[in-house]
């Protein structure tokens, strides 16, 4: 049984009387992007302190309790991330956001440009191109590949003297997996420059813009087809791609003229990838399993910001389904209620506001952007929101707080509920899967140079396993020199 849905929200695509997007939250600045509200309408219903404790308390209490998700490889834990920081960067400390949503911005713009790997470009940031072959010279991102005593091979991102990666958005360097995922993606360019030089028999900006055009697409692909498969699941992902393909379809948000970054997205929704996060990971066959969050400061396992060690440069196939496999990639953890203890022990460094507990930063995130809560957005779906069991409340003694989380349940602790609730955590459940998948999709179809603007029936065009996809596995198939084809050995001989 749904319930009928608000009538400001997830309107039909043609005739609705209440266009989505008109409380942009952030004036826009050159360069930059603005905040928004998917549900402008709904009320906020702010958490009790008395409450937001009791979820602590709850996800503590579960932290111990991690399984595998087979269905989708580590990976896509930090391809998420690596997402997220391409689309959004709120520089503001949490206690400026307090009370004040609408003095956020958006340092990233709201597309899938990729602008956390080019920067502002070769003109602008050329330190990020001057590769030492003149051929190249303004064209290539620049990887530090001369390192001494380090082994045949060995590819970091270029640094400064102390160790800062000098990439397009410094926080792809805070974990040793997000930073080779943005190595991974200077590769990925490289490649396609050389692939499109020999190809096209282009040069100079012609070739970078040739060659960015078809990261930037074939990036776009994966995030559309790949990552939201995943993380939606098939149906949903194919129904909203044919909305915005054909125009029709229900949806909660549509842009009706300059794109902004959903809060509900940003401030909650799409921070289920921390239930995904494992304590710690194999990165290859010959090092130990490395702890993502080291509790001691004597051992950094997985930490960033400093230059690769030799013995953690990651094998992909550890990370993603690649063949031929000498072992399956390590799983992601189901996306539930079941948190990683170690998240709730954040290093005293990154910039927390003095909340070392990542839950308890997520909460009183969305309770200072006075965000809607998960039951109040599911109602306005049209969808029965979850009971008290569904929202885990059978462990909380007090029964005024137990009353208070069915109606106010924050979103994010809603969107992980429900995945565990209908999906037992394989995929995101209604609420979660519309708001991640129709932001991403939405700022697609608004973005006039991406595939789905530009170009809607186009299909990748580079080398794949699959003919009509192109996955993560594909990408590293042709970014990386141990899965280089003949055709691109030959492309780099020119």
């Amino acid at each position: 049984m749904t319930h009928a849905p608000h009538p400001s929200v997830c309107a039909p695509a043609h005739g609705a009387d209440v266009p989505r997007g008109l409380d942009p939250v952030a004036v826009d600045t050159p360069g930059r992007g603005r905040f928004g509200r998917m549900f402008p309408g709904l009320p906020v219903r702010e958490l009790s302190d008395a409450a937001l404790e009791a979820l602590v308390t709850r996800l503590l209490e579960r932290s111990g309790e991690l399984r595998d998700n087979a269905s989708i490889p580590a990976g896509y834990t930090y391809l998420g991330q690596f997402v997220d920081h391409d689309l959004t960067f709120d520089p503001s400390s949490l206690g400026q956001r307090d009370g004040d949503p609408q003095a956020l911005a958006d340092v990233r713009t709201p597309r899938l440009d990729l602008d956390s790997l080019y920067g502002s470009g070769p003109s602008d940031q050329p330190y990020l191109y001057e590769s030492t072959v003149e051929r190249w010279r303004g064209v290539k991102l620049v990887v530090d590949d001369d390192v001494r005593a380090m082994p045949p091979g060995y590819v970091d991102l270029p640094r400064n003297a102390q160790g800062r990666a000098l990439i397009g958005d410094p926080r792809n360097d805070e974990n040793l997996i997000v930073a080779q995922l943005h190595l991974l993606f200077i590769q990925f360019h490289n490649a396609v420059v050389e692939h499109v030089a020999y190809e096209e028999q282009l040069a100079g900006r012609a070739l970078f813009g040739r060659a960015q055009q078809l990261v930037r697409w074939h990036y776009q692909w994966i995030v559309c087809h790949d990552f939201l498969r995943r993380i939606v699941g098939d149906t949903m992902t194919r129904e909203l791609v044919d909305a915005v393909l054909t125009g029709g379809g229900r949806r909660c948000l549509r842009f009706d003229g300059e794109p902004f970054m959903p809060v509900e997205f940003s401030g909650a929704a799409y921070r289920f990838g921390h239930s995904m996060v494992r304590p710690g990971y194999p990165v290859n066959s010959s090092a130990n399993e490395q702890p993502i969050m080291p509790l001691s400061p004597t051992k950094l396992g997985l930490r960033g910001f400093r230059r690769l060690p030799s013995e953690l440069v990651i094998d992909w196939r550890f990370f993603f389904a690649l063949a031929p496999p000498p072992r399956n990639p390590t799983p992601s953890t189901p996306i539930d209620t079941a948190i990683a203890k170690r998240l709730f022990h954040l290093p005293a460094d990154i910039g927390t506001d003095g909340q070392p507990q990542l839950p308890r930063l997520n909460l009183l995130r969305a309770r200072r952007l006075r965000l809607p809560s998960g039951p109040d957005i599911a109602r306005a779906m049209g969808i029965k929101p979850l009971d008290a069991v569904g929202l885990q409340l059978d462990t909380i003694p007090d029964p005024e707080i137990r009353t208070e989380l069915l109606d106010a349940a924050p979103l994010w602790y809603y969107v992980l509920c429900e995945a565990e609730a209908l999906h037992a955590g394989v995929q995101l459940g209604e609420v979660g899967g519309r708001i991640v998948a129709e932001t991403l999709v939405s700022l697609l179809e608004a973005d006039p140079r991406s595939y789905v603007h530009a170009s809607p029936q186009w299909t990748p065009t580079l080398d794949r396993v699959a003919s009509d996809d192109f996955t993560m596995s594909d990408l590293v198939r042709f970014a990386h020199p141990q899965y280089r084809n003949a055709r691109d050995d030959r492309a780099r001989r020119t």
